[in-house]
């Protein structure tokens, strides 16, 4: 949601430059694209060759939040524009099942687009299973902010 709104912004890239900024811009990236933008969600999916795995044959912990924390990024990039200094300035992770490496889901939700920071809900699923769930904040550069708040005005 925009600050002072009840409605989220609009995106400011389209999803063909989300999937570009994940391609070219995120040197770690690698089968984790963008797959469809819902009214108040944006969904990716990661290939099971992205997700480093435990002894034991589960999905690391640090693999499932690199997948949350890329989706994020992404985001909070499309609903603000491209702007590669968006930092993640806090984040707060549960993960809730041990999951075999294969494709998973991950929704992102926009909470707020306040500012100077974006404030997010990433959910992992794997086989219809919540596997994971974050809330993760992006300090933005205020320009940028003031201009994806602008455009909701």
């Amino acid at each position: 949601m925009a600050e002072g709104t009840g409605t989220a912004p609009a995106l400011r890239l389209t999803p063909v430059e989300i999937q570009q900024l994940l391609e070219n811009s995120i040197s770690v990236v690698d089968g984790i694209r963008l797959v469809s933008v819902e009214a108040d969600a944006l969904i990716f999916a990661v290939a099971a060759h992205a997700l480093s795995q435990r002894q034991g044959g589960t999905v690391s912990g640090p693999a499932l939040f690199a997948a949350m924390d890329v989706a994020a990024y992404a985001t909070v990039n499309g609903y603000v524009g491209h702007v590669p200094t968006a930092t993640l300035s806090s984040c707060s992770v549960e993960f809730l099942e041990a999951v075999r490496p294969a494709p998973l889901t991950v929704q992102v939700r926009l909470l707020r687009l306040g500012m100077r920071k974006a404030v997010m809900c990433a959910e992992v699923t794997g086989d219809g299973v919540l596997v994971a769930v974050a809330t993760l904040q992006f300090a933005v550069p205020a320009r940028a902010a003031r201009t994806a708040l602008a455009a909701v005005d």
